[in-house]
């Protein structure tokens, strides 16, 4: 059985990176594990209010 990858969350990780902010801080910020960011990032899990919400905060910071 394969993953289907969400597309959606592909442009988080490497705009987190530029911001130089860690897994960890990002999960904190949204109350959930860093694993949740992590999925979330390489498309594996789809949550798209979460979604909208990191790329928002990524972009203010």
């Amino acid at each position: 059985m394969s993953c289907l990858r969400h597309p959606a969350g592909a442009h988080l990780r490497p705009l987190r990176q530029s911001k130089n902010l860690t897994l960890t801080a990002a999960a904190q910020h949204f109350g959930v594990w860093p694993a949740t960011i992590s999925t979330l990032e390489r498309g594996i899990r789809r949550d798209d209010d979460l979604a909208h919400a990191y790329r928002d905060w990524l972009q203010a910071a």
